[in-house]
């Protein structure tokens, strides 16, 4: 198959200080396909979707393949190429800024090349298509979606090969679903497990219970969203599936021991 990238144009508009996109696309590589990376400003963050490929660091050799996310930080020395017999397909993005080396450093501190097995294909998709669309609001879009990335990744701990009990399976649906609309009664008819015996299984795995779990990484996010974003109260209540803000604001505190309002006015974001 013949080397083919495409490549998004980015708006400057949707650029700032905080966050710049400097290059976005997707690459269909041929078996010759290698590129060497020297320590840069530059994070480079991309997911396979297709084919497998092979990372070498400092750190060692790594092979990726079909549902691998990377992420290489900036300062980094990297190499990466093509499986010469299935050489991989991958959505990527390069981006800097303040924001970006706060996300890192709060998610991913040893400042290290990352490499997990995690769903977030959709992401990169939904982020270039933001960039294609170069709305009036799409920084503020772009921001929330790179703050996602980062924070899904971080749930995962890598691919798991052994075969994973239900209660396992759903916590890892809900680690990359979250911000959907769950039900109890969903995920028994989705891991086809009775509710009773989900909600046993999965406190006797994880010490709690999936509405607990679900509500705690629902908690987690909306405290990113607060110090990172300019979204309202209303607008992450309604983003993360709670009925209204006065619903969401309550368990906050509960959660939390503040209000949205009172934690948000802890950060420089208003």
């Amino acid at each position: 198959m013949p080397f083919t990238e495409e490549f998004v144009l980015v708006p400057q508009a949707l650029c700032s200080e905080r966050l710049t996109v400097l290059l976005a696309g997707v690459t269909r590589p041929d078996q010759s396909y290698r590129i060497v990376r020297r320590p840069s400003m530059e994070y480079i963050v991309e997911f396979v979707e297709a084919g497998h490929g092979i990372l070498e660091t400092d750190a060692g050799r790594t092979e990726v393949g079909p549902g691998d996310f990377y992420l290489i930080p900036a300062g980094c020395n990297c190499e990466y190429y093509a499986d010469r017999r299935d050489p991989f397909q991958k959505i990527w993005l390069n981006i800097s800024g303040s924001l970006v080396e706060r996300l890192s450093s709060l998610y991913f501190p040893k400042r290290e090349v990352l490499c997990r097995s995690v769903a977030v294909g959709g992401l990169f998709r939904e982020l270039h298509q933001i960039l294609k669309d170069g709305a009036p609001d799409g920084r503020l879009a772009l921001e929330l979606k790179v703050h996602e990335l980062f924070f899904r990744a971080s749930a995962r701990e890598g691919p798991v090969y052994a075969k994973k009990s239900a209660a396992q399976r759903v916590k890892e649906y809900m680690d990359q679903s979250f911000c959907e609309e769950l039900s109890l009664e969903e995920l028994s008819s989705r891991f086809f497990i009775s509710k009773a015996q989900l909600v046993r299984d999965f406190r006797r795995e994880y010490q709690t219970t999936p509405y607990a779990y679900l509500l705690e990484k629902r908690m987690a996010f909306s405290v990113v969203l607060l110090r990172n974003t300019a979204l309202s109260v209303a607008e992450i209540a309604e983003k993360l599936q709670f009925h209204n803000a006065h619903y969401f604001s309550s368990a906050f505190k509960k959660a939390m021991g503040v209000s949205p309002t009172a934690l948000r006015k802890q950060t420089d974001i208003r």
